[in-house]
């Protein structure tokens, strides 16, 4: 008898690994064709980082002897002396019994209308409040000889060339926003109710954004310590759109009529400046 298979009985073992065959190109087909989708959907849910409204950024941590000159400045601003604790190096601004001046550095905005400040204060522990400005924004005018147009030291602000929006402690030590605005001037907007302590460092932030000409839309906000504690957004800033932000204005002074009646003293620390 001859052992060799007829013909037809190696049919189906051809048809077999031609189905063996087809059968990994389907799988393989079906890998890639998962492999894709999964590619797809990971890419589709891969979540967009929100748009900064800031184009700029300056920061200052006071750690170089010649910080000021960074700031525009020839020479370090008055009555400001650098002081070093624990390893940390930071900005005391003095204020002498009887003067209402610390002292006061802004950084130009340009034609920005967004801008936030970020930075860290503590107040001497022997700090006796009796109201006065912190940093904040603005726009004032100025004549020749350095005294207010408009904006500042009681002379109005008419929306058009000048507005400013400074930060401000009341005679509680209750901080806010000390506002010029076209109508409204020493316009005193609270952070809340509660009293900062001296002795303490604390980490504010403080915005603004521009209201669009003759709309009251413009926004301010405020927090302390990461917890927001004002916010406004119906604020009428300006009546036309060539008056920006203006600067960072880092000033700070005592009063009103009031002044120290001891030496006092404020600490600031780890400045940044979006605009």
């Amino acid at each position: 008898m001859s052992s060799s298979l007829p013909a037809n009985s190696v049919r189906p073992v051809r048809g077999s690994r031609g189905l063996l065959t087809m059968a990994l190109v389907i799988s393989l087909l079906g890998l890639t064709a998962v492999a894709a989708n999964a590619q797809g959907a990971t890419t589709t849910s891969t979540a967009q980082a929100p748009v900064s409204p800031y184009t700029y950024t300056k920061t200052e941590t006071f750690g170089a002897t010649g910080w000021w000159r960074t700031w525009g400045l020839t020479s370090a601003p008055w009555h400001t002396s650098l002081v070093a604790e624990s390893g940390d190096q930071f900005l005391r601004v003095g204020f002498a019994a009887g003067s209402h001046n610390g002292t006061s550095f802004d950084l130009p905005t340009g034609t920005s209308d967004s801008a936030r400040i970020q930075y860290r204060i503590r107040f001497s522990p022997n700090w006796q409040s009796n109201g006065g400005k912190l940093p904040g924004f603005g726009s004032p005018t100025y004549d020749a000889n350095g005294v207010c147009l408009g904006g500042c030291g009681l002379a109005p602000a008419d929306g058009v060339t000048s507005w400013t929006g400074r930060g401000h402690f009341n005679a509680q030590n209750i901080l806010g926003s000390y506002l010029y605005v076209a109508g409204k001037s020493e316009w005193v907007l609270p952070w809340g109710n509660v009293p900062v302590v001296p002795g303490r460092w604390y980490s504010l932030e403080y915005t603004v954004k521009m209201n669009t000409p003759g709309q009251s839309d413009g926004v301010m906000t405020a927090t302390i310590d990461g917890h927001q504690v004002f916010s406004a957004t119906n604020l009428n800033l300006r009546s036309v759109p060539t008056l920006h932000v203006g600067k960072a204005w880092f000033g700070f002074y005592y009063g009103g009529d009031s002044v120290p009646p001891v030496n006092m003293w404020i600490d600031v620390d780890d400045i940044t400046v979006d605009w």
